[in-house]
């Protein structure tokens, strides 16, 4: 019976093998309308907004998008949930403030585009 009961606690907190790793920090700058670095644990990352495609600079409303990521975001605390790695090596991932997905408030803003699932730029 204890036996049974030791193995139920453990698959109680045991986290699935596809849980995304999240990451916690804050956010030291905004390099582009969907990029930020995140200094987490003395470290940093650069991190890509998963699953969207921000205004470039050069585009037209890129200063605003740019601008607007960094009115949400910089130097603020918050989580990143890991989404992989793209081509370029950058680590994707859905970026939280205060539980809101700042990813998709860009995408409600008009700020950038919502990728398709199979986009290269997604991986």
């Amino acid at each position: 019976m204890l036996t049974s009961i030791a193995v139920l606690v453990v698959m109680q907190f045991a986290q699935p093998e596809d849980a995304a790793m999240q990451y916690s920090g804050k956010v030291e700058r905004v390099s582009g309308s969907d990029t930020i670095v995140l200094r987490c644990e003395g470290n940093l990352m650069t991190i890509r907004l998963a699953g969207v495609d921000g205004i470039e600079l050069e585009q037209k409303y890129g200063k605003e998008s740019f601008e607007r990521l960094k009115e949400l975001i910089d130097g603020k605390e918050v989580v990143v949930i890991d989404s992989g790695h793209g081509k370029d090596g950058r680590m994707h991932g859905r970026v939280e403030l205060d539980g809101k997905n700042i990813n998709e408030q860009m995408v409600r803003e008009g700020l950038a585009w919502r990728l398709p699932k199979n986009d290269p730029k997604k991986r």
